[in-house]
């Protein structure tokens, strides 16, 4: 088992792969709140807390494992999970139309 964090998203790899219709600074803005809302719910760890009082995030801001509780990597994992699924049967959906 690798002591690599797991990298669950980033603004950069947002802006640069065309996943979201946000411009920078719409992602740090909603990048700010996924953290506000995981200190609400107790799961960021000391590492992840000092970014909740950074006043602006940087471009190459990364949401890792190691900012997050055990609890939090469980409540990311399937949130990504989830999101990751979604994405792949979409992805299925449009080859098969696209093979019609």
């Amino acid at each position: 088992m690798s002591d690599k964090p797991t990298i669950y998203d980033s603004i950069q790899s947002r802006l640069k792969s065309g996943r979201s219709k946000k411009n920078e600074k719409e992602l740090r803005e909603a990048f700010e709140q996924v953290l506000e809302n995981l200190n609400e719910q107790h799961l960021l760890t000391q590492e992840g807390r000092k970014w909740v009082y950074k006043n602006r995030l940087p471009r190459e801001f990364k949401l890792t494992s190691e900012m997050v509780t055990p609890e939090g990597k469980r409540h990311l994992d399937k949130l990504y999970r989830v999101h990751m699924r979604k994405k792949a049967s979409a992805l299925g959906n449009m080859i098969k139309e696209a093979a019609k």
